[in-house]
């Protein structure tokens, strides 16, 4: 998301969970487009998984599409693509030569490969830094990125209030809820007793 000041926020941290230097997660979870090979096939990921999410993200805003969803694919299909890293740059996409070099060195298959997964160290404390020192991201101070002292490109217009004004009306999905019959939208006993431990 972008917020008021035209600066990238990352959001929906759910499951997200700290782990230690040496410690993996074997939960599956995250939204399918982006996750890790490692994360797909459950043996377990460090840090380096979200490296390779990040290498989905910048693709998605440069190239305008996800390096491994295609229309009308299956799930089992998306994942099998992830897992062997099958994913190309459009010829019309027009990306510089170091674009490609980050794309390339974050969209590795093999996490310990995986540019910030340490060089085979994922406990490697200075993993961030071989992302943020590579040649397409070293003009921009990542501390001036934390101070938001580079203007950005975009600025959203937005409503003081914070009414959602940016977003459509929904109008429509309310008055259609409203004319609902409350008694249909409740649990039967029997229905509600499966949630009982959720």
């Amino acid at each position: 998301m972008l917020d008021q000041d035209g600066y990238c926020v990352l959001v929906d941290f759910g499951f997200a969970r700290v782990l230690s230097d040496s410690e993996k997660a074997f939960t599956v979870c995250g939204t399918p487009l982006y996750l890790a090979p490692e994360v797909i096939i459950n043996r377990g990921y460090h840090r380096s998984a979200d490296n390779w999410s990040f290498g989905c993200l910048v693709y998605e805003m440069l190239v305008g599409q996800n390096p491994f969803y295609s229309k009308s694919i299956s799930k089992i299909q998306l994942f099998k693509r992830i897992v062997r890293g099958d994913y190309q740059i459009p010829d019309w996409a027009c990306l510089s030569d170091n674009a490609v070099n980050l794309l390339e060195n974050l969209l590795v298959v093999n996490p310990l490969r995986r540019l910030g997964g340490g060089a085979g160290e994922p406990t490697n404390d200075k993993s961030d830094q071989d992302i943020r020192n590579h040649a397409w991201l070293a003009e921009y101070s990542s501390t001036d990125l934390l101070h938001k002292n580079l203007e950005a490109p975009w600025i959203p217009q937005h409503d003081s209030s914070l009414q959602g004004l940016n977003f459509e009306n929904w109008d429509h999905v309310r008055e259609r809820l409203s004319k609902r019959n409350i008694a249909e939208l409740q649990l039967t006993p029997s229905d509600q007793a499966r949630f009982d431990d959720f």
